[in-house]
Parts: C-alpha cells; sequence; structure tokens
C-alpha cells in the first residue's frame, strides 16, 4: 500500500527526509552492481560475436543458458540489434533466428524481448549518430517481425520516434513543474498522459531525480518526492517501474557523481523517504546487494 504524503515541517523534520551520508551497504550495493553488469555484457558480447560469425544457434543457446541470471537477459536482446543494426539483413536474420530459438527453448521470456526492445529504442538517438538510418532499420528490421511473432504490443511500433524529440519533453515537463511548484503536479501529470510512454516512467523518475540533484535546492528535492508519490499514489505509473527507476539511479550513481558530487547523500534521501511513502520496500538497498553479489562475476 502507497503511504501517506506529509508536507512541510513534518517532511523537513522527519529522519526519512534526511540527505544525509550515504550508508556502507548502499555504497558496497552500487559497486557489485556495476562489476557483475559489466562482466555480463563482456560474455554477453563474446557470445553474441561467435554467433555472428559462425551461426551455431546450439552453442549460443548453452552460453546463454550459463549467463545464469534473468536480470541480463534483455541485455543480450540489446546487444543483438545493436550490434547488427548497420550490418546486413542476414545478420539481422540470424539475430530474429536465435531470439526465436531462445523463446522456443524458454531460455529468453516475452518480457525480457520487450524490455531489450525499450532499452534499445532509449539508445536510439546516440545509434543514429554512426548510422543514420537505425531507427528506420530498428522498425523494419526487427520491431515488425517481433510484432508478427506476439513479443511486441502492436502499439510498439508508435513509440518508434526519435528520442531526442521525448527527452525534450520529459525535460521540459519537469523544468517547468520545478517553476510552478506543488501547484503543478496536475500539469506535470497530463504531460505524463499525454507522453503515453509507459514503457519510460521508470527513466522519467530517474530523469527527476537526477535533475533535482543538479545545482537544485531540498526545495526542488522534496517536490520531486511529492511528484513520485502523487503519480504513484494515482496509479500514473507502476510500482515496477518506481523500483525500476530507483534501480537505474543506484546502478547510474558513479556516473551522475562526476556532475553532482553529494548525489549519493541526495540518492540516500530519495530512497528513505520513498521507502517512508510505501514506495520501496524496506529492504530495498539489502535487496539490490544481494541481487549484485549473487550475479555471475566470471
Amino acid at each position: 500500500m502507497v503511504g501517506r504524503w506529509s508536507s512541510g515541517s513534518e517532511s523537513a523534520n522527519h529522519p526519512s527526509y534526511a540527505y544525509h551520508c550515504f550508508s556502507s551497504s548502499l555504497h558496497t550495493c552500487i559497486v557489485l552492481t556495476h562489476v557483475t553488469s559489466s562482466a555480463a555484457r563482456r560474455e554477453i558480447s563474446l557470445l553474441l560475436g561467435e554467433y555472428l560469425i559462425g551461426g551455431d544457434i546450439a552453442e549460443a543457446t548453452r552460453c546463454t543458458r550459463e549467463l545464469e541470471s534473468p536480470y541480463y537477459m534483455h541485455e543480450l536482446v540489446k546487444q543483438a540489434i545493436v550490434a547488427t543494426v548497420d550490418k546486413s539483413s542476414v545478420e539481422r536474420n540470424l539475430v530474429m533466428q536465435l531470439f526465436q530459438h531462445l523463446y522456443t527453448e524458454q531460455v529468453l521470456r516475452g518480457n525480457q524481448i520487450l524490455q531489450g526492445f525499450e532499452r534499445t529504442l532509449e539508445r536510439m538517438d546516440d545509434l543514429t549518430l554512426d548510422v543514420p538510418n537505425a531507427l528506420e532499420v530498428f522498425r523494419d528490421g526487427f520491431v515488425t517481425p517481433a510484432t508478427s511473432a506476439g513479443w511486441l504490443p502492436e502499439s510498439f511500433a508508435a513509440r518508434c520516434v526519435p528520442m531526442s524529440e521525448v527527452k525534450q519533453r520529459i525535460v521540459s515537463m519537469i523544468e517547468e513543474y520545478f517553476d510552478n511548484g506543488e501547484a503543478g503536479v496536475a500539469e506535470a501529470t497530463r504531460c505524463l498522459d499525454e507522453m503515453g510512454m509507459d514503457h519510460l516512467h521508470g527513466q522519467i523518475l530517474k530523469k527527476l531525480c537526477v535533475k533535482a540533484m543538479d545545482g537544485k535546492t531540498d526545495r526542488e528535492r522534496q517536490l520531486a518526492s511529492l511528484l513520485i508519490f502523487s503519480w504513484r499514489q494515482s496509479d500514473k505509473i507502476s510500482a515496477g517501474a518506481v523500483h525500476a527507476g530507483f534501480t537505474s539511479l543506484l546502478t547510474s550513481l558513479g556516473d551522475i557523481s562526476l556532475d553532482v558530487p553529494d548525489a549519493e547523500t541526495y540518492l540516500d534521501g530519495f530512497v528513505r523517504r520513498a521507502q517512508h511513502d510505501g514506495l520501496l520496500p524496506d529492504n530495498f538497498i539489502a535487496e539490490q546487494r544481494t541481487a549484485a553479489a549473487s550475479s555471475p562475476r566470471r
């Protein structure tokens, strides 16, 4: 159940809202997550490279099973698409055949395929710098057959728009909300609905928190927590999106800290506020730490 939002002096004085030094357990979780995710990405890159050269689908399947973590399956999907978006239709067909085989063998699930496609779409602006027609290739070479296979909803193709446009709308929404304060919750919610990008809700939450950290005051950080609470309470964003957004903040903290030296302190405050409001479990940090420590680090 979502907790009760408190404002004013109650929020400021509540210990869960204090932006103080990061706990050692959270710091350990960040390090472990970075190490394990980097190792998994390297393993995925190697197995895909070998598969695209030799076309041995049985060996690729065996290597995928050995990853031993469903958490990284979407990364395999994303890397496979990114690696072949500038290649011929032969390589792209090999990728789709691999997805089909892994799906049939129940190594890869439909939601993991969807997540991989969503992550690829989020990277599209970077991809188009090197491959100008990347969005078109992605839509025609991957999205269309994946939709036909039933892995993606029919509406996914409509999401295939330049991410630069989407990102600017998100930034504008956040900046306007910070200018308007609490009175801007309704307008920010309307903008969220208008975008219709449910798959980006976790990233929108992340961007909201990062913008509140970078050169802002406690006012903006309190406003960010208020908006997250309001969106979740009105079911505008899912519990999964909240969890994904905070997890993404956690794994990106190293990069964020380059621009925001106090990012660790601020994130600690966001997590504690979310826990107080019932948006995150009390064991969120321990859960992330366990997940990072138990993932393969070969």
